[in-house]
């Protein structure tokens, strides 16, 4: 699913291959949404403000909920989530688009799938003209079903011609509930035209009115039930051309003129002025986008004024911090000037009182030094008169010997 866009711009036939297989039911509303590009978070929104009004359907809404997929377990509790949901899609759908309001047969394209989903089906692919009042889009998809009986299946449509059979009978459900009405949502308009040609041609051409009705209605899809892969077989081998379809669609647009020659101006003006109602919408849609970019904008310029004036609040207080340590700064420096010079006072007494103390220490000294020569001097004296008295004592002893 993450590379949706790049298989189907690079390999369209490998895509549509397996989109023939089937799309896995675990991914098939996932997977809707990404072909229909339906995803849309404006559309979201405005749902949810939908859901909050009222509508002038509601009654028709309840009333063919019960009738919508009654064999679907889903749906099947009036208060259960399915019926529910679906309730709320047709409500939303039916404000949001007023010319369309609510159609027995609706209910049947969504199922439980998302409103941006049914909002994209009904626009993108032209499903609005089968709801409208007039159900133009109804009449011209039977008007191309005969066309295609006509040229690719005479006798049988001729057949149905003898029997009083018109293809609105039996067919208009089928277009109506994009073929929910009595099979799976997955298949297509083009399948159905070879399931009636090549499976039930001879069968249809032995029943009378009544029970051809009945099989047209009910009995038809019997032989596909349980191999749907033989249907989506038989689908891809029938191939239209634009052009035919062109062709049918100014052939009826031609009927419809001549049946009532300002019809189809009145369609035209309604196109338009539904074009213009959504170009309104999508302005207005925008609009809103807009103003909640203006307010996520000015939310985040009064966070940002907060932010500021918080920081200039701070920036005062760390400035008011700055300016006391500043001044208890000074204050210490004052205060320690005066101490280192109360102590170099006090230093400078002392070195005064050492270099008198060591004045008196060297006169002290002095004194010493010179005591210490006058001492040795008389020492050496005494010495010298000891010496000489020595020699006299030793003259006397030789000469008594």
């Amino acid at each position: 699913m993450n590379e949706y866009d790049d298989i189907v711009r690079k390999e369209p036939r490998l895509f549509t291959k397996r989109l023939h297989k089937g799309i896995p039911e675990p991914i098939r509303g996932m997977m809707w949404q990404l072909m229909a590009t339906s995803k849309s978070e404006v559309l979201e929104s405005e749902y949810l403000e939908l859901l909050q009004r009222t509508t002038r359907h509601d009654k028709m809404i309840t009333r063919d909920l019960a009738r919508t997929f009654p064999g679907h377990p889903f749906f099947k509790d009036p208060e259960g989530p399915g019926q529910t949901s679906l309730y709320n899609i047709l409500k939303a759908y039916s404000i949001y688009d007023a010319d369309v309001g609510y159609c027995q047969g609706l209910p049947f394209i969504v199922e439980e799938q998302a409103f941006c989903l049914l909002t994209a089906v009904m626009t993108h692919y032209n499903f609005r003209p089968f709801y409208t009042t007039k159900m133009l889009g109804l009449q011209l998809y039977n008007y191309y079903f005969d066309q295609l009986m006509h040229e690719k299946f005479p006798e049988t449509s001729q057949h149905l011609k003898k029997q009083d059979i018109q293809s609105s009978m039996y067919a208009s459900q089928w277009f109506m509930t994009v073929f929910a009405y009595r099979f799976p949502l997955e298949l297509v308009f083009r399948i159905w035209d070879i399931i009636l040609g090549e499976e039930n041609q001879d069968k249809i051409k032995t029943l009378d009115f009544e029970p051809l009705l009945d099989f047209l209605k009910n009995g038809l899809f019997e032989p596909f039930l349980e191999n749907p892969d033989r249907l989506v077989e038989l689908a891809s081998n029938i191939k239209i051309q634009k052009t035919r379809l062109d062709k049918w669609k100014k052939e009826f647009e031609d009927k419809v003129r001549k049946e009532s020659p300002d019809f189809l101006e009145l369609m035209q003006l309604k196109q338009d002025q539904r074009q213009m109602v959504d170009d309104k919408r999508k302005l207005e849609r925008q609009h809103e986008q807009l103003n909640q970019e203006h307010v996520q904008m000015a939310n985040c310029l009064i966070e940002e004024r907060q932010k500021n004036e918080q920081l200039l609040e701070r920036i005062e207080e760390l400035e008011e911090q700055v300016k006391g340590l500043k001044s208890v700064l000074q204050s210490d420096r004052n205060h320690a000037e005066d101490q280192v010079k109360h102590e170099m006072d006090e230093l400078a007494q002392k070195n005064i009182n050492l270099a008198n103390a060591n004045a008196v220490l060297q006169d002290q000294i002095h004194e010493l030094q010179e005591r210490l020569q006058t001492e040795e001097s008389e020492r050496l004296a005494l010495k010298r008169e000891k010496q000489v008295l020595a020699e006299k004592l030793a003259r006397s002893f030789i000469g008594q010997s």
